[in-house]
Parts: C-alpha cells; sequence; structure tokens
C-alpha cells in the first residue's frame, strides 16, 4: 500500500506535503509514508476518493 500512495504521489507531482488534507499532520503524513505508522480506514478512504481507487488498496494486508 505504501508503493502504491508513492507511485500515485510520483504519477501526480505530489509532495508529502499535499497529503496533509488527506491523512493528517506532517507527523502522520511522514509516519505512514516511513512505514512506521498504519493506514486508517478514515485515511484510506481520503486516499480512495483523492485518487478514484478502491479504498482496500491502501490499507495494510489482513486489515479488510
Amino acid at each position: 500500500h505504501l508503493e502504491l500512495i508513492k507511485l500515485k504521489m510520483a504519477e501526480s507531482g505530489m509532495r508529502a506535503k499535499d497529503l496533509e488534507p488527506l491523512i493528517g499532520t506532517k507527523g502522520h503524513v511522514s509516519s505512514v509514508l516511513s512505514g512506521k505508522r498504519e493506514i486508517t480506514l478514515k485515511m484510506a478512504q481520503r486516499l480512495r476518493d483523492y485518487f478514484q481507487l478502491p479504498a482496500e488498496l491502501f490499507l495494510p494486508a489482513g486489515s479488510k
């Protein structure tokens, strides 16, 4: 799921700062992108709406 977020960011020219409205604070974004924090269902729903992809793609394996 992290690879997908990073790929979509690269495709659209996004920076970590651009994810703050979707994920939360700068610290949350950093923690998610570094793999230290799991993506919550709410975050996955926001990413789904933004990238127009199924929310399940952003959730860690086994959390569906």
